[in-house]
């Protein structure tokens, strides 16, 4: 009977020891490759004023706001890494958000009309203005959001140009 206790003793403290390793191994990170595609096609924010100046960009632009030992947002990386390369022509940001208080900062540029309950979250700016976000890992309203930005971009580019050409043969007459 004290060998079957010892016995039920030994295995439980090797179930213990093994809980934790395997507890933590549900963390999913993005491979290497992704991981260095991101740091290549997405910029870094590390300062408040990087960070404002995403915020307020004349440039179509997405902002991510992540949290380091989230894995939500690891997971949610390289899909926002896929969004970077497919549209080219918008500016793909990624920042530490509770580091840089970027919920302060959103809350103090909408007048308190988007709040940021958690992470990741992503903003979309245009013209100067935060014209959207989507909380959490929701990839598809993500994917529109950016599509329409891209599309915007291209239809604002395309009037300005419509309208120096506009100028230029007015001044000539």
């Amino acid at each position: 009977m004290l060998h079957a206790h010892n016995r039920l003793i030994f295995l439980l403290s090797m179930a213990l020891t093994i809980i934790p390793t395997s507890l933590t191994s549900h963390v999913v990170m993005p491979p290497s490759d992704t991981a260095q595609e991101l740091s290549t096609l997405v910029h870094e924010v590390l300062t408040e004023e990087a960070l404002f100046a995403a915020l307020t960009s004349q440039t179509p632009t997405v902002v991510m706001g992540s949290m380091e030992r989230c894995p939500n947002c690891s997971m949610f990386k390289p899909h926002y890494a896929a969004l970077a390369k497919k549209y080219p022509k918008v500016n793909f940001v990624s920042v530490d958000g509770p580091k840089l208080v970027m919920h302060k900062k959103v809350a103090k540029l909408t007048n308190n009309s988007i709040k940021i309950p958690g992470y990741p979250t992503t903003v979309l700016v245009n013209e100067g203005s935060i014209i959207g976000h989507v909380i959490g890992g929701n990839k598809q309203k993500l994917e529109t959001m950016v599509a329409d930005i891209a599309a915007t971009s291209k239809q604002s580019k395309k009037r300005k140009r419509e309208d120096m050409d506009l100028d230029m043969t007015s001044t000539s007459k």
